[in-house]
């Protein structure tokens, strides 16, 4: 399927309380991550990796690589990015790699989460769940991980918000018991339809 990146004729940019574009790229997020992710401005005061497994079509990237902190970008998908997206990104000191994080991805990934750095990990991509249990358990203490298209249960979804519940707490819940994974300002992020967990212990 041909993805498009302009803004169709007609389209309403409030459609589905959506962030639309950013430089061009679409979001594919909530407006409310704005306000949700100055939390993270507020509190992260040294430098840090981040890590979003799933780039879609870059706009999120972009908005991640804008937050106000010093931060290296690294960000996983399975797909060549269309219309010169790659060189974009590498403009904006973004590393991408095109590959599956849950396969070739990982032990780059695993190498990045040993860093001394904080880390922030954002699952975004195929299999949201998966990829939350497979590198939760991985992360240092006080590095974060979250988790996008979050209900706290599916009977929560509400279309008003965003049409699309991957992630629930059910999903979650085992993983963090096992990793001390504990809230993070869980409902200021939920706002914007993302899962937060911080690692509080080894």
């Amino acid at each position: 399927m041909k993805r498009s990146y302009e803004m169709p004729a007609g389209t309403d940019p409030n459609q589905y309380l959506m962030v639309p574009y950013i430089k061009g790229r679409a979001t594919c997020q909530s407006k409310n991550i704005v306000e949700s992710f100055k939390i993270l401005e507020q509190e992260i005061a040294e430098p840090v990796n981040i890590i979003e497994i799933g780039t879609n079509h870059g706009g999120f990237t972009l908005f991640l690589n804008d937050l106000k902190f010093e931060k290296k970008v690294h960000s996983f998908d399975i797909h060549k990015l269309a219309l010169h997206g790659e060189e974009l990104l590498e403009q904006e000191g973004v590393r991408f790699y095109k590959m599956d994080a849950l396969k070739k991805g990982r032990p780059i990934i695993e190498t990045i989460l040993k860093e001394p750095k904080k880390c922030l990990l954002f699952c975004d991509g195929g299999n949201k769940v998966l990829e939350f249990k497979t590198f939760g358990p991985l992360l240092k203490v006080g590095d974060l991980i979250f988790a996008h298209d979050y209900f706290r249960t599916p009977q929560d979804l509400d279309e008003t918000i965003w049409k699309w519940c991957e992630t629930t707490e059910a999903d979650l819940k085992e993983t963090c018991e096992k990793a001390n994974l504990e809230p993070y300002h869980q409902d200021a992020f939920a706002k914007s339809v993302w899962a937060a967990r911080i690692r509080t212990k080894i």
